[in-house]
């Protein structure tokens, strides 16, 4: 009885007998059958069988081939077939302990191939088959202890393909097949502890990369299909059960991975058409989730044919149960979808852009639970809609943008439970922006229909009980809303029908020695300044330059300064300064079109600035306490800051240049000190502090 040979061992036996053909043929036992068929120069075969019944072939032609065969112990009725034809092929085949009635079948055509199975433990009913045609291919299959009812087809045809099948431990009952046509593949496939699992591997085309990987795993069902060039797949489930799942991409350029951690009942499914996709799934601690992400749209039938193109999603999801996630871009053009939910149960979390092009979705849950959010914008067009909610309970928001041309929603919550906002809109151009801090029960709706609409509601400090409806109709309608300080229980209802009406709301009284200055050059621009009751000596400069812009400051206290500055081509941007307290100074500067710059702060002597030259971007600082000093600076396209100070004397900076970048940065304590700087695309950064005297750095470039 002799060891099994690795494939190394093979091709340096295979080089070490030059010019001279060997067999060596081991059978102890009954009614077994070995034929071995042997053409050309330096080629080895070596069999092994213990016990009866046993059907062994190896024919080989060619150069340079190695073949090995062995079953050992109490195996029987075993079939083993290895057909080699062309060069430095390589293949073993083992069979050990209580294998019985296993059938295993290579076939290598072509140069430089390998092959390697092994079944051993207590493995019985298992069907193995291997076939490699073309060059550099190589192919590993392991089933291992207690393994029975496997069944694993590996199919290679072009170049330098490679697949390896992994299956271990108690595996029962699987399933593994693995395709792939084209040039330079990769098929990597492992379980353990797994029983009843199917996983498919499909590829066709060029330098696919498909890895599927699942641990402690049962009931899996997993499967990614892969057409097209420079296709990266990558799965994987720990501690993981009855989990369905399978990706499928078609086009150019396109990546997609899937992690599930201690996940089970998951069912998952990833559909990507076009060119330079993008999709990221993450789940962690997460159980009865389903997740369903696609992007692009064939042309089917009456539906448009658009092609998806530079299209990205990202989905994560972190101690999170109960969870269903939907995204879908359809004839997305450039479209990015991104949902994050942290400490997250219960949540719906739904995302649609369908005919979109250029359109954006992004929705930021952090400790919410029992969240319904919706972002749908239809036969969109430049639309973009952000949804951040923060230590969140109870909340529904849902954005609807109909038949919409360069819409935006904006709405952010924070510290907020049981809030209900609604935005609906329809026709071209329209804006709604809702930002709610430290807010519990308030019920915001806004809703527009006609051309160019705006509405703004801003709810800040300890805000509680609110409700707000805003209802516009018409052309270029613009209504605001502002509710500060410790605000709780207001109401306010704006109704409008017609074209061009702005209404604000905002106190103003017993207010003393406030100094006001506004320079606008453009058109249609919007400068508002509110200084509530009983606020003395506040300083307010409002500059801008460009068209359909807005300024707005909102100020309770004493001594506070705000400053906003919107430069030339700064169309469409929107710039807000809520200050509370004594002595404070918020200062914004904005470059460029459609960029969102928001600044509130209780206390005194807290310092805040928000730079931003670009568009599309997105600044938020929240200050709470004294002597606290917040940087935002941002250059580029579609970037996102948030920074939340709460204490004495804590500092933050963030500076961020490229496209798509989000930083979020929390402080609460003393003496906290938080700089993020980051250049490029696509980085995320999070910082979350609470204590004394801490100081945290963060780098990121691309």
């Amino acid at each position: 009885m002799k060891n099994l040979m690795t494939f190394a061992f093979v091709f340096m036996a295979a080089f070490a007998v030059a010019q001279n053909n060997d067999s060596d043929v081991d059978i102890v036992g009954n009614d077994n059958e070995v034929d071995v068929m042997q053409s050309g120069d330096s080629n080895t075969s070596i069999a092994d069988i213990v016990s009866d019944g046993n059907i062994v072939s190896v024919d080989q032609m060619g150069l340079f081939n190695g073949s090995y065969v062995g079953a050992f112990l109490s195996s029987d009725d075993n079939e083993v077939s290895v057909d080699q034809n062309g060069g430095a092929n390589g293949s073993a085949v083992l069979l050990t302990r209580r294998s019985d009635e296993n059938t295993v079948s290579v076939a290598q055509n072509g140069a430089f191939n390998l092959s390697g199975v092994r079944v051993h433990a207590r493995s019985d009913e298992n069907t193995v088959s291997v076939s490699q045609d073309g060059l550099f291919n190589a192919s590993g299959v392991r089933v291992a202890r207690s393994s029975d009812n496997n069944e694993i087809d590996v199919d290679q045809a072009g170049g330098a393909n490679a697949s390896g099948i992994l299956v271990r431990r108690g595996s029962d009952g699987n399933l593994n097949e693995a395709l792939q046509v084209g040039n330079l593949n990769l098929g990597l496939q492992r379980m353990t502890r797994s029983d009843d699992n199917y996983v498919s591997q499909y590829q066709f085309g060029n330098r696919n990369i498909n890895a599927s990987d699942m641990w402690r795993s049962d009931n899996n069902l997993v499967w990614a299909d892969s057409y097209g060039n420079r296709n990266i797949t990558l799965t994987g489930y720990y501690m993981s059960d009855d989990n369905d799942s399978w990706a499928q991409q078609y086009g150019n350029r396109n990546f997609n991975s899937l992690s599930l951690y201690d996940s089970d009942s998951n069912s998952i499914t990833q559909n990507q058409i076009g060119n330079r996709n993008e999709s990221v799934i993450d789940l962690a601690g997460s159980d009865s989730n389903i997740i369903a992400q696609s992007q692009g749209l064939l042309a089917y039938g009456f539906l448009p044919i658009f092609d998806s193109y530079n299209t990205s999603s990202f989905i994560g999801v972190y101690g999170s149960n109960e969870n269903s996630v939907f995204q879908d871009a359809w004839a997305s053009r450039r479209t990015s979808q991104v949902t994050a939910l942290v400490n997250s149960n219960e949540n719906d979390i739904e995302s649609y852009s369908d005919f979109s092009k250029d359109t954006d979705n992004t929705v930021a849950l952090f400790g919410s639970d029992n969240n319904y959010v919706l972002s749908w914008q239809d036969s969109s067009l430049n639309s973009s809609a952000l949804t951040v909610v923060a230590g969140s309970d109870n909340n529904s928001v849902a954005t609807y943008q109909w038949g919409d041309e360069e819409s935006m929603s904006n709405t952010v919550l924070l510290n907020s439970d049981g809030n209900d906002v609604l935005t609906d809109q329809a026709g071209v151009s329209e804006y709604s922006g809702i930002l709610v801090a430290g807010s519990d029960a308030n019920f915001v709706t806004v809703i527009q229909y006609g051309e160019e609409n705006a509405s703004g509601l801003i709810i800040a400090g300890g805000s509680d009980m609110n409700d707000v409806y805003v209802e516009q109709s018409g052309l270029e309608n613009d209504a605001r809303a502002w509710i500060l300080g410790d605000s709780d229980m207001n109401s306010v209802t704006v109704l409008q029908s017609g074209d061009y009406n702005k209404s604000y709301t905002a106190p103003l009284a017993n207010s003393d020695s406030n100094t006001t200055k506004h320079n606008q050059t453009g058109d249609d621009n919007l400068a508002l300044t509110v200084i509530a009751p009983g606020s003395d000596k506040n300083r307010v400069r409002i500059r801008q330059a460009g068209e359909f812009s807005a300024a707005v400051t909102l100020q309770s206290g004493d001594k506070n300064r705000a400053v906003i500055v919107q430069r030339g081509m700064s169309d469409t941007s929107f710039a807000i300064i809520a200050q509370a307290g004594t002595s404070n100074e918020g200062e914004i500067d904005q470059q460029g079109p459609v960029n969102f710059a928001a600044i509130a702060q209780a206390g005194t002597d807290n310092i805040a600035s928000s730079t931003q030259e670009g568009m599309f971007n997105l600044a938020v600082t929240l200050q709470a306490g004294t002597g606290n000093d917040a940087s935002s600076e941002q250059m580029g396209t579609a970037n996102a800051s948030f920074i939340a100070q709460s204490g004495m004397s804590n500092e933050a900076d963030a500076s961020q240049n490229g496209t798509a970048n989000l930083s979020v940065i929390a402080q609460s304590g003393m003496m906290n000190t938080t700089s993020v700087s980051q250049m490029g695309q696509w980085h995320s950064s999070s910082v979350n502090i609470a204590g004394n005297g801490n100081a945290v750095t963060v780098s990121q470039m691309n």
